[in-house]
Parts: C-alpha cells; structure tokens; sequence
C-alpha cells in the first residue's frame, strides 16, 4: 500500500493491500478502496468508485493544507 503526497483519508475508511492512493486524492470517509486511485481523484463508497476531479483551483501541495475562499472572501494578504 501507498499513499502519495497531500492524499487525503476521512474516518472509518479501508484500503487493502497493495493498492496506491494518488497524489492529492481523497478517500470519503467509511470507503472501501480496492484498486488504484488516480492522483486528483475523489473517490467514495464500498468498493469506492470514482466520482469527480478534485477541485484544487490551481492550488497544489503545501498549498492545499490552508483554506481558501472564493475570490480570497475573508483572506489577510
């Protein structure tokens, strides 16, 4: 198993072995992850199956570990 930079898993969710979780992927919480995940990707449910894209808004690694708001709404510069 392994889980590439700036993924992202939510409670109660299981990955088996082998299986690689991409580069900034989420995994929704209570998933069963039974093949790769593709970097970007959202993925939920047992098994876990796609869903959508990961919205980043151009924002990538260290980036995405601080919240943003549309159009910089409440943001300090």
């Amino acid at each position: 198993m392994a889980i590439r930079d700036f993924a992202r898993v939510y409670s109660n969710s299981m990955i088996l072995p082998g299986v690689t979780v991409g580069e900034q992927a989420i995994i929704a919480a209570k998933s069963l992850v039974t093949r790769d995940v593709e970097p970007n990707t959202v993925v939920a449910g047992a098994p876990a199956k796609p869903v959508r894209g990961r919205q980043t808004e151009g924002h990538e690694g260290l980036e995405l570990h601080h919240l943003w708001l549309k159009d910089g709404a409440f943001q300090h510069p």
